[in-house]
């Protein structure tokens, strides 16, 4: 009976679903080169969008009128100028139907809703050439991704899910392929025994290179107003400094002077500040973006250290500064942060896989292959991307059909 009972309410569901986004709703929504995804996986697809956005303004915005506000977007799926001009397909439109796709640099604004529609169609087109590309060169998801990837999915209920409109199958494809497939395909033709394996000598070159590790105190010699401090003021600066380069010399630990330091500022409200050890170049949080940058790379040692990837930090002239301290050695330097604000800084420079951090090299293999070949894995994706352009089939009226606000309704 009790069997009965969840079988009819899932039918329940189901029909709401059915309902939720109109009675003849396409069963395709996109297809790309014979590939189709269904309308249930682009909800799916769209749905986890949009859950994304939406905690975005329920901390940091009003998710009452999220859906009046506007947005700009622009498709992160293409390459630069620098890199090669965009292709262009000739897009038309037949019967609510659209053939081929358009890339374009072009920022534009766009409500909530049809921001959404076009940054997961965008998606859908990249991770449909990442697939191509998989199979192209026969590469696949390792057993025990696959493994991990269905043991995350199992927080997920079918029950939960129908109540979106979606089946847990189309939100197991969606993210398998958002969560493994891009990295799959990177390691597959980079990494050890990949197609386009990069030598070892190369990666620990780049490694030695361009990733600095470090820990700093800075203060800054510029009042509120950004006009330089008084030279008095600016030794007694230094002065403090020099008093923490006491405490190091005296204990030979750097983070008993940056506690030194702490304690004196939460006493002392003065101009000083010590650097935020989570701002960063990016708003991402812990390891290596796409792009080539490195964001809040936390020592396995110190909470302190920071570690950057000097060929890709914005603030090159905290690399300059840093480089200007011979690994294991502690100095004063000054320097303008982001080439605007004065500073003197007291800077630790550490061996990036010294005493301690043994295992820094083989834990950042990873990151320094994506710094490494991140610009040429994502040429050959969106060129993938544009050569399948023109065997695209968009239903537009499938896309909107489905309403993204009805999610958290």
């Amino acid at each position: 009976m009790r069997q009965l009972q969840r079988t009819l309410a899932l039918l329940m569901v189901l029909v709401l679903a059915f309902f939720a986004v109109g009675c003849s709703t396409p069963s395709v929504a996109i297809s790309v080169d014979g590939r189709e995804y269904s309308t249930g996986e682009y909800m799916a697809y769209l749905y986890n969008n949009a859950t994304s956005l939406y905690y975005y303004y329920s901390n940091y915005g009003d998710v009452t009128t999220m859906w009046d506000q506007k947005l700009p977007y622009t498709n992160p799926y293409t390459l630069t100028e620098s890199s090669e001009e965009e292709s262009k397909v000739e897009s038309k439109a037949e019967s609510g139907t659209e053939s081929g796709t358009e890339t374009s640099a072009t920022e534009e604004s766009f409500k909530i809703a049809e921001y959404l529609q076009k940054e997961t169609t965008d998606q859908i087109l990249y991770l449909a050439a990442v697939e191509a590309l998989m199979k192209e060169n026969d590469i696949s998801i390792s057993d025990e991704n696959m493994k991990k990837a269905y043991a995350d999915l199992e927080q997920y209920s079918e029950e939960d899910l129908l109540t979106k409109g979606f089946s847990k199958e189309n939100f197991s494809k969606m993210y398998i392929a958002t969560q493994y497939d891009e990295d799959t395909l990177f390691d597959g033709l980079y990494g050890k025994g990949g197609k386009q394996e990069v030598a070892e000598k190369d990666v620990r070159a780049y490694f030695d290179k361009n990733f600095l590790a470090y820990e700093i105190i800075q203060i800054t010699t510029v009042d509120a107003d950004g006009n330089s401090l008084s030279e008095s003021e600016i030794a007694k600066i230094r002065e403090r400094l020099e008093g923490y380069y006491d405490v190091y010399e005296q204990t030979g630990d750097f983070d008993k002077a940056v506690a030194k330091y702490d304690a004196d500022s939460s006493s002392d409200k003065s101009d000083s500040t010590k650097e935020d050890t989570t701002e960063k170049d990016s708003d991402s949080e812990g390891g290596l973006n796409w792009d080539g940058t490195i964001t809040n790379v936390t020592s396995n040692t110190s909470d302190n250290v920071r570690t950057m990837n000097a060929a890709t930090e914005s603030d090159q002239d905290l690399v300059k500064a840093v480089l200007s301290v011979d690994e294991g050695d502690v100095e004063i330097v000054e320097y303008n942060q982001n080439g605007t604000s004065a500073m003197l800084a007291l800077i630790y420079r550490i061996d990036p896989d010294g005493k301690g951090r043994e295992t820094y090299y083989d834990d950042s293999r990873s990151d320094v292959l994506k710094a490494i070949k991140s610009d040429e894995f994502k040429e050959l994706c969106v060129k993938k991307m544009e050569e399948m352009s023109s065997k695209v089939v968009i239903n537009k009226r499938a896309l909107n059909m489905v309403k993204p606000k009805e999610f958290f309704s």
